[in-house]
C-alpha cells in the first residue's frame, strides 16, 4: 500500500489557505534520491457562502467552531478522494484550515482528520503547526522541511 517496487512512497496532502478560496489538493510520488512528482492535483472550491462561515470563524463561539471543524473534515476527505481516482497513497497528509495564528505562541487549525482518515481509509499525518510550536518553532515548518528535503545534504532517515 502507497509503496512501489522502486522504494518510491504515494502520498497525499491536503490544505486550505488564509483567503479560503477551497481545499487544495495533489498526488505525489516521493522516490529515491530525494524526488518528488507531482502526479495529480486540484482544488476543491469553496462557495462563497463557505468562504464567508470560514472567514467569520476568528470570531465564532465555541460550538460554531466545533460545527465548522467536522464540516471542513468532510470537504477535506471529499478533495482527497476526488484526487485519489483509485489510488491508495501510504498517508494524508492534511495543514487543515487557519483559524488563529500567533507565531511561535498558539494556533488553532481545523478540518478533522479522523473523519478525512475514515471517510478515505487511509492514515492522516495533521497539526503540524503545533507540533513545531511545542518544538520551540514559530509554527511554519512545511516549506523549511521541503527544502531540507529536496535541496538539503543532511542523509535521508532509513525507510522501513
Amino acid at each position: 500500500m502507497g509503496r512501489s517496487r522502486t522504494g518510491s512512497v504515494l502520498a497525499a496532502g491536503l490544505m486550505s489557505g488564509t483567503s479560503a478560496d477551497g481545499v487544495s489538493a495533489a498526488l505525489v510520488r516521493i522516490g529515491p534520491g530525494r524526488r518528488v512528482r507531482v502526479l495529480r492535483h486540484l482544488t476543491l472550491p469553496y462557495t462563497r457562502a463557505e468562504q464567508r462561515r470560514i472567514l467569520g470563524l476568528r470570531d465564532a463561539t465555541t460550538a460554531e467552531l466545533s460545527d465548522a471543524n467536522v464540516f471542513l473534515g468532510r470537504k477535506f476527505a471529499a478533495a482527497a478522494k476526488r484526487l485519489l481516482e483509485g489510488e491508495r497513497p501510504r498517508v494524508i497528509g492534511s495543514h487543515g484550515q487557519t483559524v488563529w495564528h500567533s507565531p511561535g505562541r498558539h494556533t488553532l487549525q481545523i478540518g478533522e482528520p479522523s473523519i478525512i482518515a475514515e471517510e478515505t481509509g487511509i492514515d492522516v499525518v495533521a497539526d503540524f503547526r503545533p507540533r513545531d510550536i511545542a518544538a520551540g518553532g514559530q509554527g511554519a515548518p512545511l516549506v523549511p522541511f521541503f527544502d531540507d528535503f529536496v535541496f538539503g545534504i543532511r542523509p535521508l532517515p532509513e525507510s522501513e
